[in-house]
């Protein structure tokens, strides 16, 4: 059955959790630079619709989005919200975010399972070396090596002990994770959801470098560029391996652009 999410309206018996605060603008700067913050509240600045969603949602993939109109990949907006008194954190203002489409955007939508076409990470070898850049970590980690981002200015990033090392397009460095903390990672870079089926346990560093923009076969006029399932090969001793699965996916009946006065 369906789980239809009440994104028009609030229901009579609870009313969903709002923002005490929200300014909705669109972004005509022409910029390419995007920033986003949880601190204190949510502030995107320059986000393209669709990733605003993907925000909302916590989707990794843009595959998990079905039905939204075309102008949301390339139409940007600034989000400013402020939650009530005393809720904060990432996931209390999710459903924050998500009521704001609703009441911004007009959105509607609802979450079903479909048949995806996905990838399962595996070993390049079955019983062969892993690669260079991926080795045992010997960090002293906490929290079972949960993913801790480096604090915004931190003056040696790199004695950060657990988690993901400041990096750029094209470069995921990581420190003391499970293999099913790198699994979404990749799968932002390669378009599709991608489960872990390494079978290797235990903490991992992991340094890898890629060509965001290469296809899989490499790129024909940079013989250079590197695409992220080459690297994953050659660097990690790692592959991607197609499959299909059965996936939640979020599927947007509507979803409009919003009025001058927000």
């Amino acid at each position: 059955m369906l789980m239809l999410l009440t994104l028009v309206a609030a229901s009579s018996a609870q009313a969903p959790a709002t923002f005490e605060v929200a300014s909705v603008k669109a972004n005509k700067s022409g910029a390419s630079q995007v920033s986003v913050s949880w601190q204190g509240g949510v502030t995107m600045i320059n986000v393209p619709l669709r990733a605003i969603v993907q925000f909302a949602y916590n989707i990794n993939t843009p595959s998990r989005i079905v039905g939204h109109p075309d102008w949301t990949n390339v139409e940007r907006f600034d989000i400013q919200a402020k939650p009530p008194e005393g809720a904060g954190g990432v996931e209390q203002m999710r459903p924050m975010l998500q009521a704001l489409l609703a009441d911004r955007f007009k959105m509607v939508a609802r979450m079903e399972k479909r048949e995806l076409l996905s990838y399962a990470l595996v070993k390049a070898r079955a019983n062969g070396p892993l690669g260079p850049k991926l080795k045992p970590s010997t960090a002293n980690c906490t929290g079972g090596g949960a993913l801790t981002p480096a604090p915004a200015g931190a003056a040696n990033p790199d004695a950060v002990p657990c988690g993901i090392r400041p990096g750029g397009a094209g470069r995921i460095s990581l420190v003391g994770i499970p293999m099913a903390q790198l699994a979404p990672l990749i799968s932002v870079v390669a378009g599709r959801p991608v489960v872990d089926r390494t079978g290797l346990t235990g903490l991992y560093d992991i340094e890898i470098t890629f060509s965001p923009q290469a296809p899989v076969g490499g790129d024909l006029a940079n013989p250079d560029a590197t695409s992220i399932f080459t690297a994953l090969e050659e660097q990690l001793g790692l592959k991607l391996d197609g499959q299909r699965e059965i996936a939640d996916v979020l599927v947007i009946d509507r979803i409009d652009r919003p009025s001058e006065n927000n």
